[in-house]
C-alpha cells in the first residue's frame, strides 16, 4: 500500500487509560492493512487497527486529541462511531462502540470520554477499531500518530503501556516533540543536553526504578510518601518495583512526587518514556526557567 501525506502528528495520546485498564486494552489483535477476512464479515484491506477481545468490554475510549465531533452514532459497518476532525487536517475515528457519548458539532479536549468499547457493526467480538484520515480523505496506520513510546503492540513498546529499552540518542524525536508541546524552543543544544541526561539518569531503559526491588539505596529519601500510598505503576513490565517509597521512576528518573507534579494531561504512566520526557521538560521549565545549561552535565537535575 503506497504511503499517504499524514498532516502534523504531534501531540496525539493513546485512548486507553494504562493506569485505569492496564495491558488488557493494550492488545493488537489487528493491524492495518491486508489480512484474511474475520468471521467472512470484515474487510481482507483492513483500514486500521483492532484492539483487545472480551477483556476491555465497557472500557472507556478517550479523545486521541482535541477537535469537532463531525459523526456520533450508527456508521454502516462500523456500527456505533464516533468520528472526530483534528487542527491538523488529520481526523480519527472509533468503532464498534456499544455506546456513543458526544454529539455531532460537540467540541471535544483530547483524553476526553467519548464512548464505551463494544461488539456493534460487522464484529466478531467485543472490541474497539481506530482509523486514522488525512486531510486528503486517505486512511492511514493510526501507529503514526503515536510516538513510538506510545505503541502498545509488543513491538515498540511493552504490552504495559511502557517503552522498550533503547540508545539515549533514539529518544530525540521524543525531545522535539515535548519541546514543542511544551512550547519551548528547540535547539541542538538543548536536545543534546536531554539526550546526556537520559544517558545520565536511566541509561535509556525507560523501566528502571531506583535501587531495585529489596534495595536500601535511596538518593532521595527512605520514607513512604504517605501510610498506604500505592504506587501507581510499579511494578514496571521489567518487574522492578519502588516497594511503594519515594524512589525515582522511569527514563528521566523522576520520583513520584515530582512527576505527578509535572506530568501532563493524558500523560501520567511514568514508564512511558515519551510522558516522562513531557513531565521532565515541564519540571526544567518551572525549576531552571528553562535553563538547559543546568542539563546534561553528568549529575542529577
Amino acid at each position: 500500500m503506497p504511503k499517504v501525506s499524514v498532516g502534523g502528528k504531534t501531540g496525539y495520546i493513546w485512548p486507553f487509560d494504562v493506569n485505569q485498564y492496564g495491558p488488557v486494552c493494550q492488545t493488537i489483535t489487528d493491524y492495518f492493512g491486508q489480512r484474511e477476512s474475520p468471521g467472512g464479515i470484515g474487510s481482507t484491506n483492513h483500514q486500521g487497527i483492532d484492539v483487545s477481545w472480551g477483556g476491555c468490554t465497557g472500557a472507556e475510549i478517550r479523545a486521541c486529541k482535541a477537535g469537532t465531533v463531525e459523526i456520533a452514532g450508527g456508521y454502516g459497518g462500523y456500527g456505533n462511531a464516533v468520528r472526530i476532525a483534528h487542527d491538523d487536517g488529520n481526523q480519527t475515528l472509533y468503532a464498534h462502540c456499544s455506546e456513543v457519548l458526544v454529539s455531532v458539532g460537540d467540541t471535544v479536549k483530547q483524553g476526553q470520554v467519548i464512548s464505551i468499547v463494544g461488539s456493534t457493526g460487522n464484529s466478531t467480538g467485543p472490541h474497539w477499531h481506530l482509523s486514522a484520515i488525512n486531510s486528503n480523505g486517505e486512511l492511514f496506520d493510526p501507529f503514526e500518530l503515536f510516538p513510538p513510546s506510545q505503541h502498545p503492540d509488543g513491538k515498540a513498546a511493552e504490552s504495559s503501556g511502557g517503552s522498550i529499552a533503547k540508545d539515549p540518542s533514539e529518544y530525540q524525536d521524543e525531545i522535539i516533540q515535548g519541546m514543542n508541546e511544551l512550547g519551548i524552543e528547540v535547539t541542538e543544544d538543548k536536545v543534546q543536553c536531554m539526550i546526556r541526561q537520559i544517558a545520565t539518569e536511566s541509561g535509556g531503559d525507560p523501566n528502571v526504578v531506583q535501587g531495585g526491588p529489596g534495595s536500601s539505596v535511596d538518593i532521595n529519601t527512605f520514607a513512604p510518601v504517605a501510610d498506604g500510598w500505592t504506587c501507581p505503576w510499579c511494578p514496571s513490565s521489567t518487574g522492578a518495583s519502588c516497594e511503594n517509597y519515594n524512589r525515582a521512576h522511569g527514563l528521566m528518573q523522576m520520583i513520584p512526587t515530582t512527576f505527578i507534579s509535572n506530568a501532563q494531561p493524558g500523560h501520567d504512566n511514568v514508564f512511558n518514556s515519551y510522558d516522562s520526557i513531557l513531565a521532565a521538560l515541564n519540571y526544567i521549565n518551572r525549576h531552571y526557567g528553562g535553563d538547559f545549561t543546568q542539563i546534561g552535565n553528568g549529575t542529577g537535575y
